[in-house]
């Protein structure tokens, strides 16, 4: 069950402009319509057409994207530049987290530094629960908790990096720690640490989930 600071946390985010919809994959969409698709990690696409939602499977190469659909038909888009034409000729736009006017390429790239910046907040994260821990062990002579995390802050030096933004709520026997990213603020991540040291209850949001 979360805690009423990970409520907080998330009323936070709406409140700094950050509360779009979780981005599960990459999108595309028509600027004219509210039609987009949706591709996911699996090779597997989310299909809205004119209210009709529909899925399957879709295949890539440099220069063409392909959605194969449930009943086996198939729907052809053409990568030009910033764009992707379909076979009548309509333009179909990036978006990712609410940006506009991402290549092919650019999407690709976009996907490989999000799971880096997750991976580097995650071991910060870890860093942060052995320090937090560390504090906890030592005696109150030695700038300890001595068998208490209250008192504990993150370092400076580790507060804040070109990755993300670190913060904690502390109490007697738990700390939780927040991470919210500088690439994107709304892909954040939550995590609590125990008395024993374990970090558990991992919670990502935005497009790390």
């Amino acid at each position: 069950m979360r805690t009423n600071s990970s409520y907080i946390f998330i009323l936070f985010l709406f409140l700094i402009g950050c509360s779009r919809s979780p981005q599960k994959g990459v999108y595309l969409g028509q600027a004219d319509s509210t039609n987009y698709f949706e591709l996911k990690n699996n090779n597997s696409f989310f299909f809205s057409d004119n209210g009709n939602n529909v899925v399957g499977k879709y295949e890539e190469d440099a220069k063409t994207l392909t959605l194969v659909f449930e009943d086996g038909h198939a729907k052809r888009y053409e990568a030009k530049d910033n764009i992707f034409l379909d076979e009548q000729g309509r333009k179909w736009v990036f978006w990712s987290g609410g940006e506009t006017g991402l290549s092919y390429e650019k999407m690709v790239r976009a996907r490989i530094i999000t799971q880096k910046n997750k991976n580097d907040i995650i071991d910060v994260l870890n860093l942060l629960g052995s320090n937090a821990f560390a504090y906890r062990k030592r005696p109150v002579y030695y700038a300890g908790g001595q068998n208490s995390y209250i008192g504990y802050s993150i370092p400076r030096s580790l507060a804040e990096n070109s990755t993300a933004k670190f913060f904690c709520l502390i109490k007697s026997d738990s700390v939780q720690f927040i991470a919210s990213s500088i690439l994107k603020p709304e892909n954040a991540i939550e995590v609590s640490l125990d008395k024993d040291g374990k970090l558990s209850n991992w919670v990502y949001y935005g497009e790390f989930k």
